[in-house]
């Protein structure tokens, strides 16, 4: 008998390990609508039509499966309508279902895990929240729900698999210095940081100097002047004038908890060089 190679162990080690891991993260988006296309005869060309009406739109299309009478998939909400509205202009019955979500668990080698997707009905079930339709990838298996459950189907299915809630995504939200100019326009800079961090990502704000060169604020004009009496500390001066106004501004009009991302060994404030400034919002 020959004896195992060493790729093969090792294969079998990471599928065993793999396989113990099982289910590593639970996420939703929400934002879809779900369609189901009624075909009447000769499928394969109606299929093709369908594809092709909504193709000729630009619109993008999830989850789709074949049934013995229709073809079912998924398409953004912005996109239900127009798509609702070319399907029925050519003889499609159309039947709609707003407001759903995708309900997504990964693991990295699903196609080897046993007892997944009914754990996953199990868990839906006992909350109450029907499955409209499912799918799947080699490490995913995808739920389609309402969207009104999806927070409370996501945490079932993380207490069902034992694993925490993902971590926040971070969006960088970069303002140059027409945007911080006036006040007007550092509310609005504002408001869009507070609007991020209410749907639940984490901001990391990049801001440029006040106003143009040449102006009073601006970076090159205060540099300059800084340069001719300290070079070196240069460097330093312009970050922190942008970290005091933009930490000031935060606080007093929207109550912000701002971290900053400190001092850099050049004496500057943040990673961002010559003009801009980041920190995170918590």
């Amino acid at each position: 008998m020959t004896a195992p190679s060493s790729l093969d162990r090792h294969g079998s080690q990471r599928l065993r390990f793999e396989k113990e891991r099982g289910v590593t993260s639970v996420s939703t988006r929400g934002g879809f609508t779900h369609l189901d296309v009624e075909l009447v005869s000769e499928q394969i060309p109606q299929q093709l039509k369908v594809y092709r009406l909504l193709a000729d739109r630009d619109i993008s299309i999830n989850l789709i499966q074949l049934h013995a009478d229709s073809l079912s998939l998924t398409v953004e909400e912005t996109d239900a309508e127009p798509a609702v509205a070319a399907l029925k202009a050519d003889g499609f019955t159309v039947r709609a279902v707003p407001s759903v979500a995708i309900l997504s668990v990964v693991a990295a080698n699903m196609r080897h895990l046993s007892g997944v997707m009914g754990r996953i009905v199990a868990a839906l079930l006992r909350e109450g929240i029907e499955i409209i339709q499912t799918g799947d990838a080699p490490d995913s298996v995808f739920c389609l729900i309402e969207a009104v459950s999806a927070g409370c189907a996501a945490d079932a299915l993380r207490r069902e698999f034992q694993i925490g809630p993902p971590p926040p995504r971070i969006v960088v939200q970069k303002f140059g210095g027409k945007s911080v100019g006036t006040a007007e326009a550092r509310r609005l800079a504002a408001k869009k940081v507070l609007q991020a961090r209410e749907e639940g990502v984490l901001p990391v704000v990049v801001v440029s100097a006040i106003g143009r060169s040449g102006a009073p604020y601006a970076t090159d004009t205060l540099i300059q002047q800084l340069e001719a009496v300290d070079p070196d500390r240069a460097g330093g001066a312009r970050a922190r004038l942008a970290d005091g106004l933009r930490r000031d501004y935060l606080d007093r009009h929207y109550g912000a908890d701002v971290e900053s991302d400190g001092p850099q060994s050049d004496g500057a404030y943040g990673w961002t060089g010559r003009h801009h400034h980041g920190c995170f919002l918590r």
